[in-house]
């Protein structure tokens, strides 16, 4: 979950279930505008899947760019999909519900 993504790696999105049948097209680009809002943000270039969901949860839910924010999130958690799940099994699945949860009780 620390470890940098780029904006170029960010566009390589597996091919999961996605938040209410998202089209991939569309989770992209409201992710890359999530990356560019958490880059600015932050001041960096790149920036790891810990800080994109961090930035998640602190960010004001009455901005229009937190639907862009919530993208980054769930691209960046499925990114870590299995690394996550070595620590113990469900532990994605988990973490996937809490965001959409969070993201379904805010907009």
């Amino acid at each position: 979950m620390n470890e940098p993504v780029s904006p170029t790696t960010i566009m390589e999105i597996p091919d999961e279930n996605l938040y209410n049948d998202l089209r991939i097209e569309d989770l992209s680009y409201a992710a890359r505008v999530g990356f560019d809002i958490v880059k600015e943000r932050l001041g960096k270039e790149t920036i790891t899947p810990a800080v994109c969901i961090s930035q998640f949860f602190s960010f004001d839910t009455f901005d229009p760019n937190f639907t862009a924010i919530f993208a980054l999130a769930i691209v960046m958690l499925i990114r870590k999909k299995d690394s996550l799940n070595e620590i113990e099994d469900g532990t994605f699945e988990k973490i996937y519900n809490y965001i959409v949860t969070y993201y379904d009780n805010n907009t």
